[in-house]
């Protein structure tokens, strides 16, 4: 049996159309297996695909520490340009949406180096908010 020294699990997502920078959110549970703490270097969503929305490369989290034989949610973010929006915007109303993500993390627990690349990846589920086609948003603008 493999032991593993930390795992990364997906939680949810939700891309915010309606927020006044418009941006991708990821919620993660990053687990330290290990006695010692974790610090992480990077961990991000270095692929995120929505249903037919566009695929997303590179969605950071800030650097986090994760104490031994604990584990710690951790946010990746960040802003979508405006030809990432336009997809998106595109997309039909759903009350919710599946995503394929893959996941990086670099981290060091003492002198050890752990690198978890995630193959293949994961499914997702999560929000998409700010959708013209909401229903809610069409009953508002009338």
């Amino acid at each position: 049996m493999k032991r593993w020294n930390a795992e990364v699990i997906p939680l949810w997502f939700e891309v915010s159309l309606n927020r006044p920078i418009p941006q991708v959110t990821i919620w993660l549970q990053v687990v330290n297996y290990l006695s010692r703490d974790l610090t992480i270097s990077r961990v991000a969503a270095s692929y995120f695909h929505v249903n037919q929305g566009p695929p997303l490369e590179s969605i950071p989290a800030p650097d986090y520490q994760v104490p031994s034989c604990q584990s710690r949610g951790v946010t990746c973010r960040r802003t979508l340009i405006e030809s990432e929006i336009k997809v998106f915007r595109a997309l039909p109303w759903s009350d919710g949406f599946t995503a394929l993500l893959r996941v990086e993390m670099k981290a060091t627990a003492g002198n050890k180096s752990i690198t978890v690349d995630q193959l293949p990846p994961f499914n997702i589920r999560g929000y998409v908010s700010g959708l013209p086609s909401d229903p809610s948003v069409k009953q508002a603008q009338a």
